[in-house]
């Protein structure tokens, strides 16, 4: 047996409970981590309500991403081996004192590094680079414009569009929020799109009422990339403005990106680590929290005030 953060039945986070869950064998391929650190994602909040596009069957234990040290590999791992500190991306089960992973999945702690920043890391940098370089096809130059800059996946993309060329524009809600987009890159920070801004790409995780206008500011052949809709609601745009305006709406899930195509996702995975080891992308830790305290993580994120990355700590 192990402890974690249960899922039994859909709601709120407050239904949340710390208990034991059964800890099973490893099949072939897998590894067994020691849990140092879990970060916690909006896609969580909406998870265990049954709110979020991939739904795991009752009971479950919650998130995406954490990191640790291999405590067990089966017997054909190579990859990695027992003492390696490693960062996991599951779809779900890092809420936990341990969790298992195929050992190929398993990212090594960029040299340097905290296990707080390794578990914070790979689903913001992954989402942003995927969005940008894959789905965005951004070009040193371009204007980007990043709603909810002061959320993790935000930051993430601030820094690496700063670290990719282009000219970030961020909106993010408090001066706090604006400052560590302008500390992670971003050329503006602002509280409200500018007016007469001309991008090349939106990033927007939040969606809700600022869709429209930041569709609006998009130049002819402009991107705009959908990733999620922290502001509580899906965007609704008016397709003949899309029309009219000559812009693409692209839709962005890293996760089914890397599964849908492993060598694209392996090639994401490689550039974002590459960025890491040269100390040129490195999450913030807007707070750390016991892993009993999961349900408060949660509900930080849900009502915005959470800045930068969270984090659960076993």
């Amino acid at each position: 047996m192990t402890r974690a953060i249960v899922c039994r039945e859909l709601g709120p986070p407050s239904g949340l409970i710390f208990t034991d869950w059964p800890s099973r064998p490893l099949r072939p391929g897998e590894a067994r981590v020691r849990m140092a650190a879990a970060g916690v994602n909006f896609p969580d909040y909406l998870m265990v309500q049954g709110l979020y596009q991939y739904k795991p069957p009752l009971p479950f234990v919650p998130g995406f991403e954490g990191a640790g040290v291999v405590t067990e590999v089966a017997d054909d791992v190579t990859a990695v081996a027992i003492g390696d500190a490693v960062i996991l991306r599951l779809r779900a089960g890092t809420f936990a004192e341990e969790a298992i992973a195929p050992a190929s999945d398993l990212w090594p702690l960029p040299p340097g590094w905290s296990m707080a920043e390794g578990a914070a890391m790979p689903t913001v940098a992954v989402t942003a680079d995927v969005a940008l370089v894959a789905r965005g096809q951004a070009q040193a130059g371009e204007v980007l414009l990043v709603l909810g800059a002061g959320g993790g996946v935000g930051l993430a993309a601030v820094e690496l569009g700063a670290l990719l060329g282009l000219d970030v524009v961020a909106v993010a809600s408090t001066p706090e929020k604006r400052r560590a987009a302008l500390d992670r890159g971003a050329t503006e920070a602002v509280a409200a799109i500018p007016s007469g801004l001309k991008a090349d790409l939106v990033f927007d995780p939040v969606a809700g009422d600022q869709f429209t206008p930041a569709l609006e500011t998009l130049v002819p052949g402009g991107r705009y990339l959908v990733i999620g809709f922290a502001g509580g609601a899906p965007g609704r745009p008016e397709t003949a403005l899309v029309q009219r305006r000559e812009v693409a709406i692209l839709g962005v899930r890293a996760g089914e990106y890397g599964r849908r195509d492993p060598a694209a996702g392996q090639a994401s995975r490689d550039r974002v680590l590459a960025w890491a080891r040269a100390g040129r992308l490195k999450p913030l830790i807007g707070g750390c929290y016991p892993l009993a305290a999961a349900a408060q993580a949660l509900e930080a994120l849900g009502d915005r005030r959470a800045m930068g990355k969270l984090v659960l700590e076993p």
